[in-house]
Protein backbone atom coordinates (compact mmCIF):
# COMPACT_ATOMS: atom_id res chain seq x y z
CA UNK A 1 0.00 0.00 0.00
CA UNK A 2 1.42 3.60 -0.62
CA UNK A 3 2.19 5.12 2.64
CA UNK A 4 -0.62 7.81 4.59
CA UNK A 5 2.68 9.85 4.82
CA UNK A 6 5.65 10.90 2.47
CA UNK A 7 8.79 12.19 3.79
CA UNK A 8 8.16 16.10 4.98
CA UNK A 9 9.86 17.76 2.74
CA UNK A 10 8.45 15.65 -0.31
CA UNK A 11 4.65 16.38 0.74
CA UNK A 12 5.31 20.14 1.50
CA UNK A 13 6.38 20.36 -2.06
CA UNK A 14 4.15 18.43 -3.69
CA UNK A 15 0.91 19.88 -1.90
CA UNK A 16 2.17 23.12 -2.89
CA UNK A 17 2.50 21.67 -6.55
CA UNK A 18 -0.88 20.26 -7.03
CA UNK A 19 -2.48 24.11 -6.33
CA UNK A 20 -0.41 25.98 -8.17
CA UNK A 21 0.73 23.56 -11.02
CA UNK A 22 -2.18 21.13 -11.77
CA UNK A 23 -0.96 20.08 -15.50
CA UNK A 24 2.89 20.07 -14.39
CA UNK A 25 2.19 16.31 -16.03
CA UNK A 26 0.16 13.72 -17.35
CA UNK A 27 -1.18 13.01 -14.45
CA UNK A 28 -3.94 14.99 -12.35
CA UNK A 29 -1.88 16.24 -10.03
CA UNK A 30 2.02 15.85 -9.03
CA UNK A 31 1.15 13.61 -6.04
CA UNK A 32 -1.06 11.03 -8.07
CA UNK A 33 2.69 11.00 -10.42
CA UNK A 34 4.84 10.37 -7.38
CA UNK A 35 2.26 7.07 -5.90
CA UNK A 36 2.80 5.99 -9.42
CA UNK A 37 6.85 6.06 -9.00
CA UNK A 38 6.38 4.89 -5.42
CA UNK A 39 5.15 1.54 -7.08
CA UNK A 40 8.26 1.49 -9.79
CA UNK A 41 10.71 1.74 -6.85
CA UNK A 42 9.53 -0.82 -4.78
CA UNK A 43 10.37 -3.10 -7.56
CA UNK A 44 13.18 -1.82 -7.98
CA UNK A 45 14.64 -2.19 -4.63
CA UNK A 46 13.27 -5.53 -4.51
CA UNK A 47 16.04 -6.58 -7.31
CA UNK A 48 18.40 -4.87 -5.31
CA UNK A 49 18.06 -6.41 -1.96
CA UNK A 50 18.16 -9.71 -4.15
CA UNK A 51 21.51 -9.15 -5.49
CA UNK A 52 24.48 -9.31 -2.75
CA UNK A 53 27.57 -7.43 -4.38
CA UNK A 54 30.50 -6.42 -3.25
CA UNK A 55 30.80 -2.65 -1.63
CA UNK A 56 32.50 -0.04 -3.61
CA UNK A 57 32.97 4.20 -4.02
CA UNK A 58 32.09 5.45 -6.81
CA UNK A 59 33.81 9.29 -6.99
CA UNK A 60 33.97 11.79 -9.21
CA UNK A 61 35.45 15.42 -8.92
CA UNK A 62 34.67 18.81 -9.57
CA UNK A 63 36.97 22.22 -9.94
CA UNK A 64 35.25 25.30 -8.50
CA UNK A 65 38.52 26.52 -6.92
CA UNK A 66 38.83 30.60 -8.74
CA UNK A 67 42.59 31.40 -9.56
CA UNK A 68 43.56 28.39 -10.35
CA UNK A 69 42.81 27.40 -14.44
CA UNK A 70 44.37 23.86 -14.78
CA UNK A 71 45.41 21.63 -11.95
CA UNK A 72 46.91 17.99 -11.90
CA UNK A 73 44.89 15.51 -9.30
CA UNK A 74 47.02 12.35 -8.20
CA UNK A 75 45.87 9.39 -5.82
CA UNK A 76 48.48 7.32 -4.24
CA UNK A 77 51.34 8.83 -5.78
CA UNK A 78 49.37 8.14 -9.35
CA UNK A 79 47.75 10.73 -11.92
CA UNK A 80 44.30 10.09 -12.52
CA UNK A 81 43.56 13.81 -14.18
CA UNK A 82 45.62 16.13 -15.86
CA UNK A 83 45.25 19.61 -17.12
CA UNK A 84 42.03 19.83 -15.02
CA UNK A 85 40.36 22.73 -15.98
CA UNK A 86 37.84 25.08 -13.89
CA UNK A 87 34.24 24.19 -13.83
CA UNK A 88 35.62 20.83 -14.94
CA UNK A 89 33.57 17.65 -13.45
CA UNK A 90 34.93 14.21 -14.18
CA UNK A 91 33.11 10.99 -14.83
CA UNK A 92 32.73 8.61 -11.43
CA UNK A 93 35.92 6.87 -11.09
CA UNK A 94 35.48 2.95 -9.11
CA UNK A 95 37.18 2.44 -5.92
CA UNK A 96 37.42 -0.47 -3.42
CA UNK A 97 37.05 0.52 0.67
CA UNK A 98 40.29 2.17 1.94
CA UNK A 99 42.36 4.88 2.85
CA UNK A 100 43.51 6.95 -0.14
CA UNK A 101 45.71 10.37 -0.28
CA UNK A 102 44.30 12.99 -2.47
CA UNK A 103 46.99 15.95 -3.69
CA UNK A 104 45.92 18.58 -5.96
CA UNK A 105 49.12 20.72 -8.05
CA UNK A 106 49.14 23.27 -10.47
CA UNK A 107 49.14 21.25 -14.05
CA UNK A 108 52.41 20.74 -15.29
CA UNK A 109 54.14 20.49 -12.12
CA UNK A 110 54.69 18.27 -9.00
CA UNK A 111 56.30 20.68 -6.21
CA UNK A 112 54.20 22.82 -4.43
CA UNK A 113 50.97 21.04 -4.15
CA UNK A 114 47.83 23.11 -3.63
CA UNK A 115 46.68 20.28 -1.50
CA UNK A 116 46.88 17.54 0.34
CA UNK A 117 44.03 15.39 1.78
CA UNK A 118 43.48 11.63 2.81
CA UNK A 119 39.86 10.21 2.26
CA UNK A 120 38.81 7.03 3.81
CA UNK A 121 36.35 5.15 1.81
CA UNK A 122 33.68 2.62 2.82
CA UNK A 123 30.49 1.05 3.48
CA UNK A 124 30.19 1.41 -0.64
CA UNK A 125 28.34 5.47 -1.76
CA UNK A 126 28.98 7.78 -4.35
CA UNK A 127 30.44 10.55 -3.56
CA UNK A 128 31.58 14.31 -5.55
CA UNK A 129 35.30 15.76 -4.24
CA UNK A 130 34.93 19.39 -4.99
CA UNK A 131 38.50 21.90 -4.97
CA UNK A 132 37.64 24.72 -4.07
CA UNK A 133 38.19 28.43 -2.91
CA UNK A 134 40.38 30.87 -3.73
CA UNK A 135 44.55 31.61 -4.05
CA UNK A 136 46.15 29.87 -1.31
CA UNK A 137 42.79 29.30 0.30
CA UNK A 138 41.73 26.11 -1.73
CA UNK A 139 39.67 23.68 0.72
CA UNK A 140 39.00 19.71 -0.71
CA UNK A 141 35.45 18.67 0.60
CA UNK A 142 33.48 15.66 -0.19
CA UNK A 143 29.57 15.71 -0.76
CA UNK A 144 27.83 12.16 -0.34
CA UNK A 145 25.15 11.71 -3.79
CA UNK A 146 22.17 10.17 -4.11
CA UNK A 147 22.58 7.05 -6.13
CA UNK A 148 18.70 6.20 -5.20
CA UNK A 149 15.55 7.66 -5.37
CA UNK A 150 12.20 7.20 -6.36
CA UNK A 151 11.23 6.67 -10.18
CA UNK A 152 10.49 7.97 -12.30
CA UNK A 153 10.98 11.67 -10.39
CA UNK A 154 14.05 13.41 -10.15
CA UNK A 155 16.06 14.46 -6.72
CA UNK A 156 17.44 17.02 -6.43
CA UNK A 157 20.15 19.81 -4.30
CA UNK A 158 21.44 22.75 -3.98
CA UNK A 159 25.47 22.96 -3.59
CA UNK A 160 27.14 26.66 -2.11
CA UNK A 161 30.94 26.96 -4.35
CA UNK A 162 30.87 30.57 -4.71
CA UNK A 163 33.24 32.24 -2.82
CA UNK A 164 32.83 34.97 -1.18
CA UNK A 165 28.85 35.06 -1.11
CA UNK A 166 26.39 35.36 1.07
CA UNK A 167 23.82 32.23 2.22
CA UNK A 168 21.43 31.41 -0.49
CA UNK A 169 17.46 30.73 -1.13
CA UNK A 170 16.55 28.95 -4.02
CA UNK A 171 13.80 29.39 -5.40
CA UNK A 172 11.69 28.90 -8.72
CA UNK A 173 10.22 31.77 -9.97
CA UNK A 174 6.81 32.70 -9.40
CA UNK A 175 6.77 29.73 -7.10
CA UNK A 176 7.81 27.34 -3.85
CA UNK A 177 11.39 28.21 -2.21
CA UNK A 178 13.42 25.05 -2.76
CA UNK A 179 15.89 25.88 -0.37
CA UNK A 180 16.81 27.79 2.51
CA UNK A 181 20.35 29.77 3.88
CA UNK A 182 22.85 27.50 1.99
CA UNK A 183 26.20 29.22 2.73
CA UNK A 184 29.27 28.97 1.49
CA UNK A 185 30.55 25.28 0.94
CA UNK A 186 27.15 23.44 2.23
CA UNK A 187 25.03 21.47 0.48
CA UNK A 188 21.24 21.15 1.25
CA UNK A 189 19.39 17.75 1.64
CA UNK A 190 18.51 16.00 -1.29
CA UNK A 191 14.52 17.05 -2.26
CA UNK A 192 12.22 14.52 -4.38
CA UNK A 193 11.33 16.69 -7.42
CA UNK A 194 8.59 16.48 -10.52
CA UNK A 195 10.74 16.58 -14.11
CA UNK A 196 10.23 20.20 -15.26
CA UNK A 197 12.12 23.08 -17.06
CA UNK A 198 12.01 26.14 -14.51
CA UNK A 199 13.53 29.36 -14.06
CA UNK A 200 16.05 29.10 -10.51
CA UNK A 201 15.77 32.26 -8.72
CA UNK A 202 18.78 32.83 -6.16
CA UNK A 203 18.11 35.27 -3.63
CA UNK A 204 19.90 36.24 -0.43
CA UNK A 205 18.87 34.27 2.69
CA UNK A 206 18.57 37.33 4.96
CA UNK A 207 17.36 40.47 2.65
CA UNK A 208 15.48 38.17 -0.07
CA UNK A 209 17.44 40.37 -2.81
CA UNK A 210 17.65 39.02 -5.53
CA UNK A 211 21.15 37.83 -6.82
CA UNK A 212 20.33 36.04 -10.04
CA UNK A 213 18.45 34.08 -12.19
CA UNK A 214 18.56 31.06 -14.24
CA UNK A 215 15.68 30.61 -17.06
CA UNK A 216 15.29 26.71 -18.56
CA UNK A 217 16.77 24.90 -15.64
CA UNK A 218 15.95 21.35 -17.09
CA UNK A 219 15.22 18.81 -14.37
CA UNK A 220 15.17 15.28 -15.99
CA UNK A 221 13.15 12.49 -14.82
CA UNK A 222 15.27 8.90 -13.25
CA UNK A 223 18.02 11.81 -12.37
CA UNK A 224 19.96 12.79 -9.65
CA UNK A 225 20.92 16.42 -10.09
CA UNK A 226 23.31 18.81 -8.17
CA UNK A 227 22.96 22.05 -8.28
CA UNK A 228 26.54 23.95 -8.06
CA UNK A 229 26.41 27.86 -7.71
CA UNK A 230 30.37 29.14 -8.84
CA UNK A 231 31.34 32.32 -9.45
CA UNK A 232 27.58 33.11 -9.94
CA UNK A 233 27.15 30.69 -12.58
CA UNK A 234 25.29 27.74 -12.47
CA UNK A 235 26.60 24.28 -12.62
CA UNK A 236 24.40 20.77 -12.81
CA UNK A 237 26.46 17.96 -11.76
Amino acid sequence: MFPDKLPLDTTAVFNSWSRHYPYISSYEYPYDYLQHAFFVNQMQKERRQSSKQPLFYYVRFFHAASGHENVDIYINGKMIFKAFSFKQLSPYLTFAAGLYRIEIYPAGTQEFPLIIKEIRLQNGAYITVALSGIKEEIQLNSYVDQAQFILPISVIRFLHLSKGSPAIDVNIKGGVTLFNRISYQNASNFLSFVPMTATLELRESNTKRLISAFPNITFKPDQSHTIAWVENDLKML
